[in-house]
């Protein structure tokens, strides 16, 4: 199932204000009809989508399609469009984007059947079952799926049986009721699984949802916007119907214009409560285009396109209203002739002034993968660092895969094995050649390159990463030089952005406690002794890889020379991890000599036994292979399997790893795999295949590209508001995106960052490089009024007080600009992190630079 034809149909000219805000148009395109301009461009993006020109929609174009999408502002022709659309039986969509405002529409037809679509909602091993009474390992039915569940579902027994559920019911925490199972049944094994029902929805034609539309058919994209959400539709079409009568939408600050508007609206609004204050703002920005809003519409018009045509999720019913008011300019100001024409509309929305400072922002965009090439699009449509004092500067070490060109649309298959920063940058010169932008093919923590000064010139932090580990060093970097963060992420229609600011709002690190992937957090108690499933058995396998062949340079059996040192060492570690470490967790903790008063290891905990090595199993041999492999690769021994061709090698530097779910060749995956169906013998754990597990641990949830639109576009709106000089949390957003369910969006403020009255956890204490830790020590304790109890230094600790009394000797005179003796070279900052008091136990750390 996919898209087969695209047909486009747009007669207009290319006007200067259209390359501000379409990708595929530049300056040469200016007076050339719209469709033929763009039309090269979409068949770049893929060769199995056939995309033609049509002159005009007639009934015949119609009849050959399954989805009409109309993207103008005309309600007259939406209309028409719509009754054709129902005479032959084909969904109709119309969006548009006016300003700060926007909606989607959605004429679905009648009898429109959402099929449960095979795949379960959300799932769970089951502890026990009793009396109609589940309990789950895990908590089933968060808000993710508010508004979604109609009660259904699967209760699945050891793989085999499958009872169906006809009644359901949430009592308490991994606790639920169940109908239609025999009360005396009674079991411990099993997995919960939830299904939605299928369900059959009826639309209503457009001209019957104008004035008299119902509330359950308005939406608006953020629930606390939907107590506006009828004067906001009102507006908006009667932008569209001023659009009929002149052709154009009203001029922004024009007031004849807006009186006009008004007049319209007044028409529409002939039985409700009026406000002004909405109307007279829409009617002045609505001629208005803003990239990043279009973006966010976009991703989710294509997400209810997927819907439409796969049958398998809700779609919208019937009005979805876009509201981000809060970005538009208060100032009502003629623009001076010192913006270019290109930027003019976006000028007009947000302001002059604001817009100068974008177009001076110094960036550091991490990642240039999925959600990074949506965020070049806007900064590019934008104007953003095209002044001279303006700069972006793009980081990503990896390079363009064959995979990547499904949703990562600045490549292109010439680029295959190119760095994805470089020809991100080359993309967005191309978009606009008056941006400023540079690519680095490396890391982050490239300390040499991204320096303490250069982290000091940076404006705003914007992070496209799916590694929780890189965006915990971006939240580090964002704390030590009070620079704003805007961090976003997609696990498939999943999405969300986080915003920080500096003294506003709390930080990245604060507000975020998830891991890598797709998964959410696991407890280290849980990996290490008492996994209930297999995720948590991936999981602890994948720290296994990093522990073994990422940081463990010299292990405790030496550096090895040959490749049977490598399986030498392979089968100790075996030994280690599946036989010693899971006595060891049994001595810890020692099960009851009679089950019946067992205690402690009861559901849903699970009592390990130890394994031993069994060279005739070939999970185990497939460990020891993977693992000798991989230590051989580390240090740059041939890999052999006979023992009559081992190679002898000199010792050579360790060569960390860098984990690869994808080539199997290398080993990684069947490393992560066999190790983690070994450790799910252990605790008597269903394993699952192979594929499921490479799907979980390399998380990969296709990442979707419209769910990557949508999420780009949240974050480059929050990086607009980041550039005004008045800045207020009230103004900011923190996102939380489900497109395959509207009802699960929630928009909030971000939370003000935790303060103790004295400092927040942006504070830090600034001293001279020539400090003592005596002085440093009095320079804390006078200033705080505590007692300092520790210095620490990464792992080294500097100062640790053992008694009640503070020794002044010779030690005390230490000065800490020798600490960063253990630094490289290029280092001129650390970062001392200093424990007080119970009463005051994290105090602002101490920064050195010089």
């Amino acid at each position: 199932m996919g898209v087969d034809r695209v047909s486009i149909s747009d007669s207009s000219l290319v006007s200067p204000t259209d390359i501000g805000s379409q990708l595929f148009l530049s300056a040469k395109d200016i007076g050339q009809v719209t469709a033929e301009a763009v039309r090269p461009h979409l068949t770049e993006l893929s060769e199995f989508v056939q995309v033609a020109v049509e002159p005009s929609i007639s009934p015949r174009i119609i009849e050959c399609h399954d989805i009409v999408l109309f993207t103008g502002y005309s309600f007259n022709t939406a209309c028409e469009l719509d009754i054709l659309c129902r005479n032959h039986h084909t969904t109709f969509l119309w969006v548009t984007s006016l300003g700060g405002f926007g909606f989607i529409f959605n004429d679905f037809g009648t009898s429109f059947c959402v099929q449960n679509g095979g795949k379960p909602l959300c799932s769970s091993p089951v502890v026990s079952l009793h009396d109609c009474i589940v309990t789950t390992s895990s908590d089933l039915f968060p808000d993710t799926f508010r508004g979604y569940f109609e009660g259904a579902g699967d209760l699945t027994f050891n793989k085999e049986t499958k009872q169906p559920l006809f009644s359901f019911c949430r009592v308490g925490t991994c606790t639920y009721k169940v109908g239609e199972i025999s009360s005396s049944v009674s079991i411990s094994t099993g997995t919960l699984i939830l299904w939605r029902d299928s369900c059959v929805l009826n639309a209503s034609p457009l001209t019957e949802l104008i004035s008299g539309a119902p509330e359950s058919k308005i939406k608006v994209h953020a629930p606390y916007l939907q107590d506006t959400y009828f004067q906001c539709h009102l507006a908006l079409l009667s932008a569209c119907m001023w659009f009929d009568k002149h052709s154009t939408l009203p001029e922004p600050g024009n007031t004849i214009h807006e009186q006009e508007l008004l007049n319209i609206y007044r028409h529409l609004n002939y039985n409700t409560h009026e406000n002004l204050d909405l109307v007279s703002l829409i009617a002045t920005t609505c001629g208005c285009s803003f990239p990043p809003i279009i973006s966010f519409i976009g991703g989710v018009l294509c997400h209810e396109v997927i819907k439409i045509i796969s049958h398998r999720l809700n779609p919208i019913d019937q009005w979805l209203l876009f509201n981000f008011s809060e970005i538009i300019s208060t100032k009502r100001v003629p623009l001076t002739d010192r913006v270019p024409t290109r930027y003019r509309a976006q000028a007009a929305l947000i302001g002059e002034d604001l817009h100068d400072a974008l177009r001076k922002s110094n960036i550091l965009l991490a990642g240039a993968g999925a959600i990074g090439c949506e965020v070049i699009k806007n900064l590019s449509l934008l104007g953003a660092a095209t002044e001279r004092n303006g700069h972006l500067h793009v980081v990503d070490m990896d390079s363009i895969e064959n995979s990547n060109l499904s949703r990562q649309f600045l490549f292109r298959p010439t680029d295959i094995g190119l760095p994805k920063s470089q020809v991100a940058v080359k993309a967005a010169l191309k978009i606009n050649p008056e941006i400023n932008a540079t690519a680095y093919n490396m890391m982050l923590q490239r300390s040499d390159v991204f320096t303490y000064e250069f982290f000091s010139s940076i404006d705003v932090i914007i992070s496209a990463l799916d590694s929780m580990s890189a965006r915990r060093y971006l939240d580090l970097q964002s704390k030590i030089h009070s620079k704003p963060f805007v961090d976003g992420g997609t696990i498939g229609p999943e999405g969300n952005v986080q915003v920080a600011v500096p003294h506003i709002t709390e930080s990245f690190g604060a507000g975020n406690h998830g891991t890598d992937g797709n998964t959410s957090s696991i407890p280290l108690c849980t990996l290490k002794f008492f996994p209930v499933e297999m995720k948590d058995t991936l999981q602890w396998a994948r720290d296994q890889f990093e522990a073994l062949f990422i940081k463990n340079k010299e292990s405790d059996m030496g550096i090895p020379t040959t490749f049977s040192h490598c399986v030498d060492w392979s089968c100790k570690i075996f030994h280690k991890l599946f036989h010693d470490d899971v006595k060891h967790v049994l001595v810890l903790y020692p099960p009851s000599e009679d089950p019946a008063t067992e205690t402690f290891w009861v559901p849903p905990r699970r009592k390990p036994q130890p394994i031993e090595y069994d060279s005739t199993k070939s999970l185990h041999a497939s460990f020891v292979q993977s693992a000798s492999n991989i230590r051989a690769k580390n240090f740059n021994i041939t890999a052999t399997q006979s023992a009559s061709d081992l190679s002898a090698a000199l010792p050579a530097d360790f060569l960390p790893a860098k984990f690869d779910k994808d080539d199997d060749s290398l080993y990684h995956m069947p490393f992560v795999y066999a190790a983690a169906v070994i450790r799910a013998n252990n605790y008597g754990i269903d394993p699952i295949d192979f594929h499921s597990s490479r799907r979980i641990i390399g998380n990969i949830i296709p990442a979707l590209i419209s769910t990557t639109a949508a999420i780009a576009g949240l974050q480059c709106i929050e990086l607009v508001k980041l550039a005004s000089a008045n800045l207020s949390i009230e103004q900011l957003r923190s996102s939380f995106l489900n497109l395959d369910d509207i009802e699960a969006w929630n928009f909030v403020e971000p939370f003000p960052p935790a303060s103790d009255g004295a400092w927040t956890e942006w504070d830090h204490l600034e001293l001279p490089p020539g400090i003592t830790l005596q002085e440093t020590i009095r320079h804390y304790e006078g200033k705080y009024q505590t007692t300092v109890e520790a210095i620490l230094f990464n792992d080294i600790v500097v100062f640790l007080r053992l008694g009640s009394t503070l020794d002044l000797n010779k030690s005390m005179q230490f000065h800490l600009s020798k600490l960063p003796g253990v630094l490289p070279e290029h280092h001129n900052f650390f970062r001392l992190e200093v424990i007080g008091t119970e009463d005051t136990p994290s105090l602002p750390p101490l920064h050195i630079h010089w």
